[in-house]
């Protein structure tokens, strides 16, 4: 784990200029609480939806998307606030109260920064607006993400297991179960002429702060600062990104998809600020609609959870891209570097260039969920094997990975046939 000195050096090589008054406070404290903090072990909940982009920032805010996903994941891990305080009880209670809210989101992710605006309805249902033509929904209650790119008239729609748990409005509720210190109240501040009550909230294990201005009459949320630093530790995983883009494949409507092959934090400086709030106001109930408009090209699929059968689809694809040697390092399935040429390879036939575009996105999920598969397997139950010895496609009598069964003495084995069996550990050739 970093040490504070270390910590502050990496983030002065950043170059990162911030005019806030709380950062150096925050991140002062952020760093004298890291060496008292036990490290702990956390998953990521996948990315599973398809995304098309047409332009570097959206790419970008997209990327942010899937990470700000991942961190309310991690923050959803059974650590309570201190409730101590009534006030800040109060807030959480306002905001669980809220029937809708509309904010803007600016961004600064390493160099790159840009803006974006949200709003959730009654129902839970995000509305995320990238620009002019980039709309994404997300309905998590219902299992169902929606992206609508109104330039190309093309709309993707995937349906993945709904999570009924999840609260109204995803990017604050995650406080209420913040770090068992609690949430410390800090002192007052005036935004926009009037004076507000100001919150930090510290996380060391995520190597993360926020900070929450307050207002005192309403006791809701009028502006939210988080700042995540990438933490070197060997239970987090940077994420890794898998993109495809039209062009590589000699199509020029300059198209891409995209999702993570792996990772449960950032791997960069990434600063969200959340202004602009209007809360419990009238939503267009057309706006929070997940169906593909009729005039819109439809891409629809169904995704299941991760296991070890989309693993087999991805090393079947990489053995046919490697002449038949199988990868012993699981981690090379998750590097997008490795990854991206082996599918120009496979699906750039030089016939019909939109189409081998979308037959290599239609694959890109199932290779995905393979490789979040086995890093799963690695991060949370830290039991993967693999052989020492070169394995190729068709080698029945050589395991090429094997993991201990949930709850079980007994192991999985996967061949070089790509076979699966369950056997005692002795058995385990």
């Amino acid at each position: 784990m970093k040490s504070a000195k270390n910590i502050k050096q990496y983030i002065k090589k950043l170059n990162i200029n911030s005019s806030d008054q709380i950062h150096s406070r925050v991140l002062d404290k952020l760093v004298k609480k890291l060496d008292n903090s036990k490290t702990q072990s956390v998953i990521k909940q996948p990315n599973t939806w398809r995304i098309i982009m047409q332009s570097k920032i959206a790419k970008l805010a997209a990327a942010v998307v899937i990470i700000a996903t991942v961190a309310i994941g991690l923050n959803r891990c059974g650590i309570k606030v201190d409730m101590s305080s009534p006030v800040f009880a109060d807030v959480l209670e306002q905001v669980k109260k809220a029937t809708s809210v509309y904010y803007k989101e600016n961004f600064q992710v390493g160099d790159n920064s840009w803006s974006q605006e949200m709003m959730i309805n009654e129902n839970g249902v995000k509305r995320l607006i990238l620009n002019k033509n980039m709309v994404m929904l997300f309905d998590s209650r219902n299992g169902i993400n929606l992206t609508l790119d109104s330039k190309t008239k093309r709309g993707f729609r995937t349906v993945i297991k709904p999570r009924p748990e999840m609260k109204l409005f995803n990017s604050l509720d995650f406080l209420a179960t913040r770090h068992e210190k609690g949430i410390s109240f800090v002192g007052n501040e005036i935004i926009d002429g009037k004076e507000t009550r100001v919150y930090e909230d510290i996380q060391p294990l995520q190597f993360s702060c926020t900070t929450i201005w307050v207002d005192p009459e309403t006791d809701l949320p009028v502006r939210v600062v988080s700042e995540t630093i990438p933490p070197d530790d060997p239970n987090y995983f940077p994420i890794k990104m898998l993109s495809l883009y039209s062009k590589d494949f000699g199509d020029d409507n300059d198209m891409s998809c995209g999702g993570n092959l792996c990772g449960n934090c950032t791997p960069r400086y990434t600063k969200k600020v959340m202004t602009d709030f209007q809360w419990n106001i009238d939503l267009d109930t057309k706006l929070f609609d997940t169906e593909i408009p009729e005039d819109y090209e439809k891409h629809e699929e169904k995704l299941s959870q991760p296991d070890e059968t989309y693993l087999i689809e991805a090393l079947k694809f990489w053995s046919e891209m490697s002449d038949g040697l199988l990868p012993i390092d699981v981690n090379d399935l998750m590097d997008p570097n490795t990854i991206e040429p082996m599918f120009i390879k496979k699906f750039k036939k030089g016939q019909n260039p939109y189409q081998e575009y979308n037959n290599a996105a239609d694959f890109m999920d199932t290779f995905r969920w393979g490789a979040i598969f086995a890093e799963r397997k690695i991060v949370s139950q830290k039991n993967w094997h693999a052989s020492k010895e070169s394995v190729y496609f068709g080698q029945a009598d050589k395991p090429l990975y094997w993991w201990q069964i949930e709850d079980s003495n007994n192991y999985q084995v996967i061949y070089g046939d790509l076979t699966i069996d369950e056997v005692a550990e002795d058995e385990i050739p």
